[in-house]
């Protein structure tokens, strides 16, 4: 028989290696993390998400009112006190009306599963109204405000109430523009003082200069203060405790001339300046027709010969830009140019506002015309 193949000695003395135990511990550290993440996620969603708010409601003396409207953000939640109300965690605007009193508004923050107590105290009964000590101050005009002893109330009108009876200082002021008016004023226990409607002077009037008859040369003139108004559009501040008079005149057209006046309340006017051809007859009011007896008609005046010559066109704007006339470039205003009765355009490039201007002007022969704007 065939002889038996002996054993290999290094597979009788293999060694074989335990398995490492760290992984063990590694998937162990897991599992443990996991099951804490775990718990805290449901004690998180066991946790509650709501709270409430246990609400009194009585007046200044200290008694109880029982019928009232209490409103949770704009939904009506109970009729009477106390009043109990369940809430998500936050804030929320609670509400409450009583009859005969003034109603009240507050925000409150509700705390996930706590109750929070809130007493409400409601001011001013019909009774107190009518007991009340103060003042009352009417006004429309924008921008107005009220002082009471230089502390400030507020923007008109303002109906002030709960004032110790006595004398007090009452100040109404607005802008720069405006004068303030302030008086000294006795109040009396229980009675409530009317100070009307109230409209304070202009001291600053923004004044606007619209041009409606071209070429008309108009000046703002104030005593020895007399002011060219080069362009239509042109606004001024003018000092209102001077006497303004506007007065422009043409050629061939009738002067033009207004006094200028200032009404409490407006800080801002426009004058509309048009003139009217000379030996225009002015229409008859048909009412006073029939009383007026006729008069015999005067001749009427020959027409004048028109000028022979060129024109002039002056081309000014503010602020200053690049001019066009008829196409043709100028420069830079102010420009003035001889041209040939007519009509002609000119038109102005403002590069830095990235805006343009055209106007047409008449030029008349012998005449100077002025073309200016305002950007």
């Amino acid at each position: 028989m065939p002889s038996a193949i002996p054993p290999n000695p290094m597979e009788q003395t293999a060694v074989v290696r335990p398995p490492a135990s760290g992984g063990r511990w590694v998937f162990g550290a897991i599992a443990i993390a996991s099951l804490v993440v775990l718990a805290g996620v449901g004690g998180f969603m066991l946790m509650p998400k709501v709270g409430k708010v246990e609400i009194d409601v009585g007046d200044k003396n200290g008694k109880k009112i029982d019928r009232v409207s209490i409103y949770l953000d704009g939904a009506r939640k109970c009729d009477t006190r106390p009043c109990i109300i369940e809430a998500s965690a936050g804030k929320h605007l609670l509400k409450t009306e009583a009859e005969s009193f003034a109603s009240d508004e507050q925000t409150v923050e509700i705390k996930a599963g706590d109750t929070k107590p809130i007493s409400i105290v409601l001011q001013g009964t019909v009774s107190d109204t009518k007991k009340a000590t103060g003042l009352h101050v009417a006004g429309t005009q924008p921008g107005l405000k009220l002082f009471i002893d230089d502390k400030e109330v507020g923007p008109l009108p303002q109906d002030v109430k709960d004032i110790a009876a006595g004398t007090h200082t009452v100040k109404i002021s607005g802008s720069d523009r405006l004068a303030s008016l302030e008086k000294s004023v006795t109040l009396e226990e229980g009675k409530l003082l009317e100070l009307g409607n109230v409209t304070l002077k202009v001291l600053k009037c923004k004044v606007s200069i619209n041009i409606e008859t071209l070429g008309a040369s108009v000046l703002l003139i104030s005593g020895t203060d007399r002011r060219v108004i080069p362009f239509p559009g042109l606004s001024l501040d003018l000092d209102t405790t001077k006497s303004w008079t506007v007065e422009a005149t043409k050629p061939t057209m009738g002067d033009f001339r207004q006094t200028l006046s200032f009404e409490d309340g407006k800080t801002e006017k426009t004058v509309a300046i048009r003139l009217e051809p000379k030996g225009k007859e002015k229409e008859k009011d048909p009412a006073n027709t029939a009383a007026t007896p006729d008069k015999p008609e005067k001749p009427e005046k020959a027409a004048e010969a028109p000028a022979a010559g060129p024109a002039t066109i002056t081309m000014n704007s503010i602020p200053p830009s690049m001019c066009f006339l008829d196409g043709a470039s100028m420069g830079q205003t102010p420009k003035s140019a001889t041209v040939s009765p007519g009509k002609h355009t000119v038109k102005y490039v403002n590069s830095e506002l990235g805006e343009s201007r055209v106007v047409v002007v008449n030029a008349v022969a012998g005449k100077r015309v002025s073309a200016g704007i305002k950007f």
